[in-house]
């Protein structure tokens, strides 16, 4: 059997009792997590120009619901087009550690949108919406430690994989059908992460959603794909200089736990990159545990993860969109407001002019000396005083290693749902999320969302 083949058997024989009971728990709180992501997205100028497209492009019998839209209805592939820029706008999104990108903002608005297709409970959307997450997971173990993670946004290059595989549970496709849509999927999108601070970022998760539901619509009319879209001669394998065999597949799929169990799923405490959790987490408990004000601060020390480093590609932005990938703003901005909020982020108007001229005082380095971290990084702050205050943490609030408690993750939830719908309206659709395996049919929650 071809790696396709195999992922293809996987997702076939996959049923929600695959996992435990708790994998179903944590991948619902997820699912709730993204929802709520997407309520504050909805009101994103960059949301609002593709749901006009949708709408007004999409054609056929209007049959998903684009969520914080009055009850806009469209084609599922383009609803889920639109939530899913929705979910991923803010950058309040989960992230798949084993993926290394954002698995849900593709995956939630795939289910939602042919959940409500097809009429499908709450228990089996969850259903689908696991199996993409194993899915995202198995691929990103076997393209780990390669160049692959380097340029591309496996959000959307991998996680198409897991997205297509959630569509094709939820049309009940065969083994075959799988296979046929995971080549279309791999090889329909191409997202690199040099559009990051853009909104292009924001439209490439819609576009793989959009694909995961066409290549899983056009598997089940027939089309069909090579099986070895991953080792073949001219595959994936040979496209992005990864060294693997079909062997290695097996490997993980033997060894493989739920992706939300081991290692876990990280929810975002802040709405920026991930890359910079770490940095802020350590600097502002080193503010608030020493009570040290903007005037005492000389300079700020910040040795990090290459990873960290990697995604801190603006590090003097000019835009708010810049903003939520600069560790020197985002570090200014939390020292004079003490927190950050999703309005910091949004808008053409200026930057605040105080975490502005803090960023002068921050200075980013490699630390080459992190091991078994995820997004590490040490934190120092010297003062006017001749005083240091360091910190050295291996990962983020959010993280399994740490996680947010069920009160903050709550506040977030509501703090989003809040920035869209007034309080009655949002306590609803918070008790809904609480829940959601036991709706009977998900069109019951959609309905609340319109």
């Amino acid at each position: 059997m071809t790696i396709s083949e195999k992922l293809s058997k996987y997702a076939a024989d996959f049923t929600i009792d695959s996992v435990s009971p708790e994998a179903v728990a944590e991948a619902s709180r997820h699912f709730a997590d993204t929802i709520a992501c997407m309520t504050a997205g909805a009101s994103s100028d960059t949301v609002a120009k593709i749901e006009s497209y949708a709408v007004n492009n999409n054609g056929g019998h209007p049959e998903s619901t684009i969520l914080g839209f009055g009850g806009a209805h469209c084609k599922a592939a383009f609803a889920a087009m639109v939530n899913a820029a929705s979910a991923h706008c803010r950058d309040f999104d989960d992230m798949s550690v084993s993926l290394n990108g954002h698995a849900s903002a593709v995956l939630v608005p795939v289910a939602l949108a042919m959940g409500e297709r097809h009429h499908i409970s709450g228990r089996g959307v969850i259903e689908a919406y696991i199996l993409g997450v194993e899915i995202d997971a198995l691929l990103g173990k076997m393209l780990i430690n390669s160049p692959y993670h380097k340029a591309w946004n496996t959000s959307c290059t991998i996680g198409i994989a897991g997205a297509t595989a959630t569509a094709c549970k939820l049309m009940g496709a065969s083994q075959e059908d799988y296979t046929n849509a995971f080549g279309l999927a791999v090889s329909s999108v191409g997202c690199v992460k040099e559009n990051y601070g853009t909104s292009a970022k924001d439209i490439s998760v819609g576009i793989t959603a959009f694909m995961a539901i066409f290549c899983s619509e056009m598997a089940n009319c027939g089309i069909v794909s090579n099986s070895k879209i991953f080792e073949g001669n001219n595959g994936v394998y040979a496209a992005t200089g990864v060294l693997g065999t079909q062997g290695d597949i097996d490997r993980i799929i033997r060894e493989h736990k739920s992706d939300f169990l081991m290692p876990g799923m990280i929810l975002k405490p802040y709405p920026t990159c991930r890359g910079n959790h770490t940095v802020l987490d350590c600097f502002t408990r080193l503010v608030n545990g020493n009570r040290i004000t903007p005037d005492m601060i000389q300079k700020v020390i910040c040795k990090v993860q290459q990873t960290v480093l990697d995604t801190d590609k603006y590090p003097y932005p000019t835009t708010r969109e810049q903003a939520k990938f600069s560790i020197r703003y985002c570090i200014g901005k939390i020292l004079y407001a003490k927190k950050l909020l999703i309005e910091d982020f949004v808008g053409d108007k200026p930057l605040d002019a105080q975490a502005v001229d803090f960023m002068d005082r921050v200075e980013v380095l490699l630390d080459c000396g992190f091991d078994d971290a995820r997004f590490g990084a040490e934190v120092e702050i010297m003062t006017t005083g001749a005083q240091s205050y360091s910190m050295r943490c291996c990962a983020a609030s959010g993280d399994p290693m740490c996680p947010m408690s069920s009160v903050e993750i709550e506040n977030k939830w509501k703090d989003c749902i809040l920035s869209k719908y007034p309080l009655e309206q949002a306590d609803r659709i918070l008790a809904a999320l609480r829940d959601i395996p036991s709706v009977q049919d998900i069109c019951q929650l959609t309905s609340q969302l319109s």
